[in-house]
């Protein structure tokens, strides 16, 4: 019996190392291609770059940054831990060495007629390709869309000079946004052509902020508030000054009325005084158009008295205002 167990014993040894050595994976040594060793070099027609990551996509990602950053232009991108590879070793945690890439924040610039030329999986989950741009092609893709997104916004103004002014100034400030790159494009596309002159591009731009700043410097704002609430005003008058508005009373017509009314439907429970609250906000210009109206429905509170309780749904109303902003409160867009 012993003699069994000794020898049962033994077979599930030699049977357990046998499995061990079949799961033994035995890792070839990893050969970089040429071309990532030794790119080719970027000259006055073309553009070359290598990039690496997790996947293709993101090997292509991490292309363009580069190429960009060939530029002297930054891409508002951090930079991720990027492996380097060295040459003879297999790819695992331990043999990689990492170095960190400098966190840079400028607007990234779209590069879409690139041409992958070469595409290599180095290891487990790491990729490297090697990309090339055309400079001439980049440059006039470049202009074309900044031509269209100018062109595009001078047809749009057309129609939005006869809506009224709040409408205008949000139009206004969203071709802003959309130029937030504009600088950097521009000295990417003097980077791809000496003979390029960003001067008009930079005088279209100007115009649209002038508007822009006009129309923030004459548009004002009224307030009225039934006087059980008159706190109320003060808070709606504070949040449209933070913006930078005009608090006054005026008839022009980049003048906006803003009133409230509020209902009250007073209950007890638990010994608390409840106030269930509706507050409605409407907004009009001077012709008494309304371009906006909200109501918010507010349950105040208080062991004590009715003021307490009352006091308590403006406090509500005003943490409402810091949490959403005036403008989702007034359901306008400024």
């Amino acid at each position: 019996m012993r003699f069994l167990l000794i020898f049962t014993a033994l077979f599930a040894l030699f049977f357990l190392n046998g499995c061990e050595s079949k799961k033994r994976v035995v890792v070839t040594k990893q050969s970089l291609p040429s071309w990532y060793m030794h790119p080719p070099k970027s000259d006055e027609n073309l553009l070359y770059s290598i990039g690496e990551g997790k996947d293709r996509q993101e090997a292509v990602l991490d292309a363009l940054n580069s190429m960009l950053s060939t530029l002297s232009i930054s891409i508002s991108s951090s930079y991720k831990a990027k492996t380097v590879i060295k040459e003879g070793t297999h790819y695992n945690s331990s043999d990689a060495t990492y170095t960190n890439e400098i966190e840079s924040h400028i607007s990234a610039i779209r590069i879409s007629n690139y041409e992958i030329l070469e595409s290599k999986k180095l290891g487990f989950k790491r990729y490297a390709v090697l990309l090339r741009v055309d400079k001439t092609k980049l440059f006039n893709a470049l202009k074309e869309e900044l031509d269209l997104e100018f062109d595009s916004i001078e047809e749009a103004k057309k129609v939005v000079q006869r809506e009224n002014p709040l409408s205008e100034l949000a139009f206004y400030r969203d071709a802003l946004q959309s130029f937030a790159n504009l600088k950097e494009k521009l000295l990417v596309m003097r980077a791809l052509s000496e003979s390029f002159e960003p001067s008009l591009y930079i005088q279209r731009y100007e115009r649209l902020k002038k508007r822009y700043e006009l129309l923030r410097r004459k548009i004002s704002f009224s307030v009225t508030v039934p006087k059980k609430l008159k706190d109320l005003k003060a808070i709606i008058e504070s949040a449209l000054i933070s913006k930078k508005y005009s608090v006054k009373n005026s008839k022009d017509k980049m003048h906006f009325q803003i009133s409230t009314h509020v209902d009250i439907r007073q209950s007890r429970a638990y010994g608390f005084i409840l106030l269930h609250t509706t507050i409605t906000i409407k907004t009009e210009d001077i012709y008494g158009n309304i371009v906006g109206a909200n109501a918010l429905s507010i349950v105040g509170q208080s062991s004590t008295t009715y003021d307490v309780a009352l006091h308590n749904v403006v406090r509500k109303f005003q943490q409402i205002i810091e949490k959403e902003g005036i403008s989702k409160v007034l359901a306008i867009d400024i």
